[in-house]
Parts: C-alpha cells; sequence; structure tokens
C-alpha cells in the first residue's frame, strides 16, 4: 500500500510538471513567431510575458514541493542536490554563451536554469523552518521581488538578485528575487500537504490513459526538453525559410 501511494503521489508532481512543460513550449513557440516576424506580440509585457513568467514560477515552486518528498525518502540527500545545483548552473552558463553568440543583444546572464541552481542549495537550508515562517519568507521574497525588479542600476552584478541594469535587454531573466520565492511557497506547501511521504487531506488519484501517460513523460523530463526543443523550433523556422 505504501509503495502504491508513494508512486501514485509523484505521478501526480510529474502531471503538474509536464503541463508546465507544455506550457514553456508554447510560451516559445509564441516568441518564436514574433522573434522571426510572423506574427507580432509584446513578450515583454502583457499577457503573454506573464503566462511565461507563471510558467517558470510554476517550476521553482514544483522544485520546492518535490524536495520536501525527496528528503523524506532521503534525509541525507545534500550531496544529491549539490551535484544537482553544480550541473544546472553549468547548464545556465552554457545557455549564457550560447545566447551570448545567437542573440547578442539578448544574452541571458541569469535566466531560468541560473536560478534553479541558486535554489537547489537555498531550498536544501531553508526547508527546515516552520510552515508560518516559509510562507511569511516566501510572500516577502515575491513582493519585495517585484519592486525591486523596478530599480535599475549602472552595474550588472545585482542582476542575480532582482535590479535590472540600465540599457540591458535579457530573452530570459529570473532573478532570485522575486522568482525564488515561489520555491519557499513550494516547500512551504510540501511541508503542509504531506506528512513525510504521506498525504494530509487526500487520497492520491490513480492517473490512467494516453493523455496523462504523455504528460508524466514530459514531466519526467523537464530538463532535456527545455535545452532541446527551441533548437528544434529555431531548426523548423530556418527551414522554412525564416531568418
Amino acid at each position: 500500500m505504501g509503495t502504491a501511494v508513494k508512486s501514485s503521489r509523484l505521478v501526480e508532481i510529474d502531471v503538474a510538471r509536464g503541463i508546465a512543460v507544455i506550457g514553456m513550449v508554447l510560451f516559445h513557440f509564441r516568441w518564436d513567431l514574433d522573434h522571426f516576424g510572423i506574427a507580432a506580440a509584446d513578450m515583454l509585457d502583457g499577457p503573454w510575458y506573464w503566462f511565461g513568467r507563471a510558467v517558470g514560477a510554476s517550476f521553482v515552486f514544483l522544485m520546492g514541493l518535490s524536495m520536501m518528498l525527496a528528503v523524506a525518502r532521503k534525509p541525507q540527500a545534500f550531496p544529491f542536490y549539490l551535484k544537482r545545483a553544480a550541473g544546472l548552473m553549468a547548464l545556465g552558463l552554457g545557455i549564457t554563451v550560447a545566447t551570448a553568440m545567437a542573440l547578442p543583444d539578448g544574452t541571458i546572464l541569469f535566466g531560468i536554469l541560473h536560478l534553479l541552481a541558486v535554489m537547489c542549495l537555498l531550498l536544501w537550508w531553508l526547508r527546515r523552518l516552520p510552515v508560518a515562517a516559509l510562507l511569511a519568507l516566501g510572500v516577502v521574497m515575491v513582493t519585495f521581488g517585484f519592486w525591486l525588479n523596478e530599480v535599475k542600476l549602472e552595474s550588472p552584478w545585482l542582476l542575480w538578485l532582482g535590479t535590472l541594469q540600465h540599457g540591458r535587454y535579457m530573452a530570459d531573466w529570473y532573478p532570485v528575487l522575486p522568482w525564488g520565492g515561489f520555491g519557499v511557497l513550494g516547500v512551504a506547501a510540501g511541508k503542509w500537504l504531506f506528512d513525510g511521504q504521506q498525504p494530509r487531506f487526500w487520497q492520491p488519484l490513480q492517473w490512467n490513459g494516453v493523455f496523462s501517460r504523455s504528460l508524466q513523460l514530459l514531466g519526467r523530463h523537464p530538463l532535456i526538453i527545455y535545452l532541446a526543443h527551441q533548437p528544434v523550433l529555431f531548426a523548423l523556422f530556418w527551414l522554412a525559410g525564416y531568418r
């Protein structure tokens, strides 16, 4: 019985992550349509901008939530998260280099992978806080972060924290403030919704059928899809004659 509950709960998280993956691909496809001049859209403000931010926030939230379940299974998991943080940061720096060559006017200095790398370690240390403290911290980070994002400095050295630099545009920017706050809220949700690995308030759902299995598959490989989907989309646009 315990194994079945554990499996079902992980499936639910995979399904949620799979939905976020679909949202990510949809947002970047819409960004590409604008980038290649096929269908203009304001990707820096308005509904599409906030759709993309919501997708990014969901990934950070799910990281915090799934961390609490992983720690319940294996309390001494810090080496795993240290290794994951190093891997994510290495990939993030690779994205920085790639965008510097492909999109010099929109080089990503601190995008979603950089943020996830930092939050891997930060959430590990914060996870021991009570739920109320985590909720308060998460709300403060999000609220203060949106204010901080309006501050513009001459220096780029606080881009990771949440201040803009005058004259700089980035194709992807997820500073610790406010977006890391969603990871803290995810940890709070994990501590509140689960007692170790057991759900407090519901019985896990059974996810069957082709559609749910497809979502599970996407949700198990979000990093691979993140790294692969834009090069594939760009290649398809180029093959179609768009430059």
